[in-house]
């Protein structure tokens, strides 16, 4: 952690060819930039991911989200889900999130400040997403569902929500 600590980018030279290794705990992910000696302008870049990142909450009330958590699965990056009384997100989703199954499930809000924002082209499930937020009535209509190909229970007890998502491509 010292070495860590005192040596946030890290570079390696072997054979002139150069590994830096730079990680970025805010995002969760080291990006590794490969490069010959003489062609350091334009490295090959990698990005590894943690398998997991707690949700981090601005205060006590657990209202307002700082940074959005998650969790590799089998088969996809899955959001972790918020607590009831979220009312802000982060503008911007992760974009190697690939499922939102239960994010806002119970949730309290009748809407959540900048969610309408989020770009959903990545996400393939949307189950329960929504399940039992019975406030919840936000347009959502902008965001993209042509990847997502399981939306079951999305609304399941959102008895608020009357939004017209006629322009989904479902």
């Amino acid at each position: 952690d010292l070495i860590k600590k005192q040596n946030p980018k890290f570079t390696l030279t072997l054979n002139n060819v150069s590994f830096n290794v730079e990680e970025n705990d805010n995002s969760g992910y080291k990006k590794v930039s490969v490069s010959t000696k003489g062609n350091s302008k334009n490295p090959v870049i990698v990005y590894f991911y943690k398998d997991r990142h707690d949700t981090v909450y601005e205060g006590e009330k657990k209202e307002v989200v700082k940074e959005i958590g998650w969790s590799k699965s089998t088969y996809s990056t899955d959001i972790l889900h918020f607590d009831e009384q979220t009312k802000e997100v982060p503008e911007n989703l992760p974009p190697f999130i690939t499922s939102l199954e239960g994010a806002f499930r119970n949730n309290i809000q009748e809407t959540i400040k900048n969610l309408d924002k989020w770009d959903t082209s990545n996400i393939e499930f949307m189950n329960e997403t929504f399940y039992e937020a019975k406030n919840f009535n936000q347009d959502i209509s902008g965001w993209k569902t042509n990847n997502v190909f399981n939306m079951d229970s999305m609304f399941y007890g959102a008895s608020s929500f009357d939004r017209n998502l006629s322009g989904w491509n479902v």
